[in-house]
């Protein structure tokens, strides 16, 4: 699905593989300060990856 995660200081970033056909993407932006905020980086991937799961059942958010 991406090629990488990159971790810097203030943030994570993930790499996706390039393709050829035209995509749609969508941002995130997350804060660990925030209530219940996301703080890891593997908290972000789990709400990314239910996210997902989201958009391929129903196609939206």
């Amino acid at each position: 699905m991406f090629l990488e995660v990159v971790d810097s200081e203030f943030d994570y970033l993930l790499v996706f593989k390039p393709k050829t056909e035209k995509i749609s993407f969508y941002f995130l932006g997350a804060w660990e300060q925030e209530p219940n905020g996301i703080k890891t980086e593997k908290e972000f991937i789990l709400y990314l990856d239910k996210k997902l799961s989201e958009l391929n059942k129903n196609n939206k958010i």
